[in-house]
């Protein structure tokens, strides 16, 4: 038995695909001529041909685009973290400097504090030193916002830092947190030069989102 050559066989393709739609032409009227289905143009030979499907295009630009708003929402989470860090070491510094001032006014007043556990015990349970329970719990609550597994938002730290703007309002009158904060600036040039360190902070501009 020959071999066909690859020539021939491309032929006999050809001719069985045009035999193949003549056919079809013929079914398709007489079909029509007994009201079966209408007739309608029949496709050419070829026409289902697998190289006319045109490959689907990859998504590249979707893939980059989800890349980026993720490298965005990266670099925001640790701006937000770095303000508020940034607020906290200096609302640390501001709480020193009060308790250091206080722990002066205290021995003037009762004499020296006999060890570091005894003022501990008194930061935590005397009365003399109770008005500077608000700014500790404002840093606790910063701790916590820093500890959460849940990225920070620039509402939250806003909010923190608002807390901390309405809080060291010194005012000369009254007996609260305001006019033991404004004795303090008047008696304590430490205290004043920690209360300057906040203040820039806040009036740094705020981050975008």
């Amino acid at each position: 038995m020959k071999r066909r050559s690859a020539y021939a066989f491309k032929l006999e393709l050809s001719d069985v695909d045009n035999k193949l739609y003549t056919n079809s032409q013929a079914i398709g009227r007489a079909a029509a001529r007994f009201g079966h289905c209408p007739v309608g143009p029949v496709p050419p030979p070829g026409a289902f041909s697998t190289a006319s499907v045109a490959p689907r295009p990859r998504k590249r630009g979707m893939l980059s685009s989800m890349k980026e708003k993720t490298a965005q929402s990266k670099a925001q989470a640790q701006t937000n973290q770095n303000r508020l860090q940034a607020l906290r070491v200096s609302l640390l510094g501001l709480h020193k400097a009060l308790v250091d001032s206080e722990r002066v006014e205290y021995e003037k007043t009762f004499g020296k504090i006999r060890s570091p556990n005894h003022f501990l015990q008194l930061l935590t349970g005397d009365p003399w030193f109770a008005w500077l329970s608000p700014l500790s719990q404002l840093i606790v609550s910063m701790d916590e916002a820093l500890d959460e597994k849940s990225p920070l938002t620039p509402a939250s730290v806003e909010a923190l830092a608002t807390q901390a703007q309405r809080l060291l309002v010194p005012t000369e009158t009254g007996d609260g947190f305001s006019k033991h904060y404004y004795d303090a600036l008047q008696r304590d040039p430490d205290v004043v030069l920690a209360h300057g360190q906040v203040a820039k902070l806040r009036s740094e501009k705020k981050p975008r989102g």
